[in-house]
């Protein structure tokens, strides 16, 4: 499977950590969490366990919650990220 939003969130957000505003502010690791978080699902569905992604999806904050789905329903379709991880996109 080819994850190009995915993972380009997650460059993104790596990024971000690295960068001096987040370190400064104290929100690199938060960052950070977010882009191993969404490491973690695109692994999950990697390795065929849709359901550990859904409910790795669904513990998380809205803000990468949000960032995730929508970069699946790219990657994916927004009928799979309905389907495998319940979540709708329009």
């Amino acid at each position: 499977m080819e994850f190009r939003n995915l993972t380009k969130l997650i460059t993104e957000l790596k990024n971000e950590a690295k960068s001096d505003w987040a370190i400064k502010e104290d929100m690199a690791s938060m960052y950070q969490q977010d882009a191993d978080d969404s490491q973690e699902v695109m692994d999950h569905i990697n390795n065929g366990n849709n359901e550990f992604a859904s409910k790795k999806v669904n513990s998380l904050d809205t803000v990468i919650r949000e960032g995730i789905v929508i970069a699946l329903a790219k990657d994916m379709g927004s009928i799979w990220v309905a389907d495998n991880l319940g979540w709708e996109v329009n």
